[in-house]
């Protein structure tokens, strides 16, 4: 953001516009000043029609239409031609924008300014969706445009034209007219005109998917911005989110000014609608998402920009909501490309080529080649942005994976519910913004945990930032590694890989074990959750509580044992088995339950993720100190015993081979742990644990300069192939739209971790050293991972995630 400026003082020889392109606060109060001392007529038409253009980028078009016609009088009667001409092109345009009939071509011969007219002839056709006139307008007036034209006229044409082609799709000429028109804002300080601008390179890098960049535009347009403008910034900012498949974001951002009916102008009220038309959509409420796009459509020309946006949510609501089999996979990817697409785009329900034939090969049953259709689109790199990204190839593969099921296709069925879940290969992000968002979030979480009052207003202002700004590009997406279930033929061995999913309202598990492949359905996904929460939140409780479990935990254990694994019984046996959760199982600690006490069990995000991870143990990398730097075992403050099992885990390291560092107290700082980790074999950690449903990348354990998160993971060169995180609640995991677990562990095993050991449940610091020093005993006499949760930490809620 730049710094400001000193402000040239106001007066009659700049074109009111130009006043306000430069600032319109300052613009008003010259403007009112001016008027309120009696000035003679010219003074007084350039002020009412200052005051005029203020007022309507103050979202009062009404009063604004008013008091341009007063100065269209006041010049007329004086012989002001010049001025009577501006007053009243403006008035014309405000009628354009709003509804009216405005400006045409025959007017422009009774004009003075042809350039200035033909722009606002421009803006008009825009906004009713006619681009190769507003176009055609636009050009005509560049080539108008003379040496002493007002200060503002070149830069707001070329801004208006970029935004044009914006929505014309002529992304690369609109990148090159905003480019200049910006660097034509700086050079003659109209900084309202700049923010306008930043707007419009916003809506530009939402078009190519750079949701980051445009929150960061959009939010760096507020700072100069009236009130009007700012609501137009927030709007334009949720329909990014949603286009990025952030609908709950977008709600919010929505809703900061009061929603839809708090919009203000037509056009912005008519935005509002339409994007929160399209929210509602997204989450399922089709019925009032028609009843939205109505309401548009009744107050707009049927030609017009908006009415044709909202047919075309109206036409998506009412394909999503109709059966399956009389639309087909092609409408309903079209109908999802309305609803994820950006406001204004042309052609908003044309799904792009990758999308249309990918479609098109499930239709005909080729479920192999539609996936390795949709597998060429890039991702982002943060595992967060990965799991809300692609909401339309998501679409596609949920109607893939809906069909694999009707016909009992497991081997499809299993490839669909891989789609889009994590696996190994996100790449160390080296953005050095988000780097320091996420250190100025960690100086605000240390300075609320010294009771620093306006720390905690920060910590929600950087989450929010940190989040936004997650969408940089800091890797491409690895090429798969071959076939899932080839693979897993391969690797599996004795074990059975049990894969949940939600499908169509119901619980349903591909079992993989050797060359079976067995597809079960679970039962309503509803009863599922109610009692997957209530085991959860019962163990939980009997843990905080310091008991070993309760009626209730043994009543609901039993219940989820027989629905989630009742009916892969016979394929189940004594065999290790591997679990790769559903979104409403993420929280479970299923060492737990009946049919898993005391069995070898692996959690993990994916298919993907557990071949992943078993091939660093394939590898050898982990298990042995040869070649690697010293094991680390670290302990945060005020964790009751937690330097005695520091100590004791050092000890069983050591004697095992391992080099050693014991980071305690004022040494046990974040920067250290980073510096360290990506060299260690093992890592202990030991402190506080926290984890938040609404943003699981914020996940961490506290040390003696703040909070080490999740997203920290995504920093380092690379990660222990073996983690231990002696904490509550880092096992748990959230799910991302996709699906996705989210959270310290899935961020770790992204990394490249071959096994995370941590607790679904709080943890009873004062009994943990000694399960703890049993497991790495284990663990060094050559006994796997998942073999030694299940005899020492099983019970305490611990999960062996990853591979075993």
């Amino acid at each position: 953001m730049q710094s400001p400026r000193p402000r040239r003082p106001f007066d009659t020889t700049d074109d009111p516009a130009t006043l306000v392109a430069r600032d319109p606060e300052s613009a008003r109060a010259w403007a009112e000043g001016a008027l309120a001392s009696g000035p003679d007529p010219r003074v007084r038409a350039h002020a009412l029609c200052t005051l005029g253009i203020c007022l309507h980028e103050e979202g009062d078009p009404a009063a604004a239409h008013r008091l341009l016609g007063r100065a269209a009088a006041v010049a007329s009667s004086a012989g002001l031609d010049g001025a009577a001409a501006r007053a009243r092109q403006a008035r014309l345009a405000i009628r354009a924008l709003h509804g009216g009939p405005g400006l045409s071509g025959p007017a422009l011969g009774r004009r003075t300014d042809a350039a200035t007219a033909l722009l606002r002839c421009g803006v008009a056709e825009a906004q009713r969706g006619r681009f190769p006139r507003a176009l055609a307008a636009l050009d005509a007036a560049l080539e108008r445009v003379g040496p002493h034209a007002p200060a503002r006229l070149l830069p707001a044409l070329l801004a208006n034209r970029g935004l044009a082609l914006v929505y014309a799709d002529r992304t690369a000429e609109a990148a090159d007219d905003l480019a200049q028109a910006l660097a034509l804002a700086d050079e003659r300080r109209l900084d309202y005109l700049r923010a306008a601008v930043l707007q419009n390179l916003g809506c530009l890098a939402v078009r190519h998917g750079e949701t980051a960049e445009a929150m960061r535009l959009f939010d760096e347009a507020a700072a100069r911005s009236t009130r009007s403008r700012r609501i137009a910034l927030r709007i334009d900012g949720a329909d990014a989110l949603l286009a990025a498949g952030l609908p709950d974001q977008a709600r919010i951002r929505l809703e900061s000014f009061g929603g839809p009916a708090a919009a203000g102008p037509l056009l912005g009220e008519a935005a509002a609608r339409l994007v929160d038309a399209k929210h509602r959509l997204a989450r399922g409420d089709r019925g009032a998402a028609i009843a939205q796009v109505r309401r548009v459509r009744a107050r707009f020309a049927p030609d017009s920009l908006w009415a044709a946006l909202a047919a075309s949510v109206e036409w998506s609501a009412r394909c999503l909501s109709a059966p399956e089999q009389a639309t087909g996979v092609r409408r309903r990817t079209a109908a999802r490309c309305a609803v994820y697409s950006p406001t204004g785009a042309a052609g908003a329900v044309r799904p792009s080529r990758d999308q249309a034939a990918a479609a098109a090969l499930l239709d005909s049953g080729r479920h192999a080649a539609a996936l390795r259709r949709l597998a060429g689109v890039e991702r982002p790199g943060h595992a967060e942005a990965a799991g809300h990204a692609r909401p339309r190839e998501r679409g596609i593969a949920a109607e893939g994976a809906r069909r694999a099921l009707a016909e009992g296709r497991g081997e499809d069925l299993l490839a669909w519910l891989e789609y889009g879940r994590s696996g190994r290969g996100a790449a160390v992000c080296r953005d050095g913004s988000w780097a320091e968002l996420l250190e100025r979030l960690r100086d605000a979480y240390r300075r609320a945990d010294d009771g620093e009052e306006a720390a905690f207003t920060e910590i929600g202002h950087w989450s929010a930032r940190l989040a936004a700004a997650q969408w940089h590009r800091c890797r491409t997406a690895p090429p798969p590694g071959g076939g899932v279930l080839e693979g897993l033929r391969d690797r599996l061995g004795d074990r059975v890989l049990v894969s949940y999913a939600v499908l169509g309202g119901e619980c349903v598990a591909v079992a993989v074990a050797e060359d079976r492949v067995a597809v079960h359905r679970l039962g309503p996904v509803g009863r599922i959750e109610a009692e997957s929460a209530k085991f959860a939140f019962d163990l939980r409780l009997a843990a905080l509580r310091g008991e070993g479990g309760g009626h209730g935990a043994a009543v609901s254990a039993a219940l989820l044992d027989r629905m989630l694994l009742g009916p892969a019984s016979g394929l189940l046996g004594d065999r290790p088995v591997v679990v790769c959760p559903a979104p409403v199982t993420q929280e479970l600690p299923w060492g737990r339950l009946p049919s898993l006490r005391g069995r070898e069990v692996c959690v993990a995000p994916s298919a993907r993720a557990w071949l992943d991870a078993d091939a660093v143990r394939a590898a050898g990398t982990a298990g042995t100190a040869a070649g690697a730097g010293p094991a680390v075992v670290a302990c945060g403050p005020r964790v009751p015993g937690a330097s005695a099992e520091a100590a004791r885990v050092r000890d069983v390291l050591s004697g095992a081979g391992y080099r050693t560092r014991l980071l305690s107290g004022a040494e046990a700082t974040v920067p250290e742990l980073r510096r360290r980790l990506p060299e260690a074999p093992v890592a202990h950690l030991i402190g506080h644990g926290g984890m938040a449903p609404e943003a699981p990348m914020l996940a961490a354990l506290l040390f003696a300069d703040g909070p080490l998160f999740a997203y920290d993971a995504e920093m380092l060169s690379a990660v222990p192939p073996t983690v231990v995180l002696s904490a509550c609640w880092l096992g748990v995991s959230t799910p991302a739209p996709s699906g996705a677990p989210l959270g310290m562990g899935s961020a770790l095993l992204s990394r490249g971790a071959r096994t995370v050991v941590a607790s679904a449940v709080p943890v009873r610091d004062l009994e943990i050293a000694g399960p703890m020093t049993a497991f790495h005993s284990a663990v060094a006499s050559g006994t796997d991972p998942a073999r030694a949760v299940a005899d020492h930490l099983a019970e305490h809620g611990f999960l062996c995630m990853g591979a075993g």
